[in-house]
């Protein structure tokens, strides 16, 4: 912390005109008071990084640790069977690969699948109802 002798010592230096020696007092009050703003803000700086340690801490227990492993699904056997590898069907694969890869949110990706199910369940529920007639 600066003493006033410091403070007095530095406006000499600097040639830092003061009229009347009030001057002075009203600088080094001044002074103080922007010091002790400075230093409640540094403290309120230092208390609002340990809540965001905290938080990203209480983040990080919530969460499982990222992977780039799917989970299981049941259909997991059928989405194989349907791979292009299997079916040789390259143009659903790539309209799939069109679709998925303009999508960036999950969000997205979901109300695409969910689509597609609607899609799914529509055509088959016309194929039955064509059959049953």
């Amino acid at each position: 912390m600066i003493t006033r002798s410091d403070f007095e010592k530095w406006a000499d230096e600097e040639n830092i005109p003061f009229s009347l020696m009030e001057d002075r007092d009203v600088a080094w009050d001044a002074w103080q008071h922007q010091q002790r703003v400075i230093n409640a803000l540094k403290a309120e700086i230092d208390r609002l990084n340990e809540v965001i340690e905290y938080l990203q801490a209480e983040i990080d227990k919530r969460l499982p640790d990222w992977t780039d492993e799917d989970l299981p699904l049941p259909e997991d056997a059928d989405i194989e069977a349907a791979h292009p590898k299997i079916t040789r069907k390259y143009e659903i694969y790539d309209e799939a690969y069109r679709m998925v890869s303009a999508k960036r949110s999950k969000d997205s990706l979901v109300n695409l699948v969910n689509w597609l199910l609607t899609r799914s369940t529509l055509t088959d529920n016309l194929a039955q109802a064509s059959g049953d007639n």
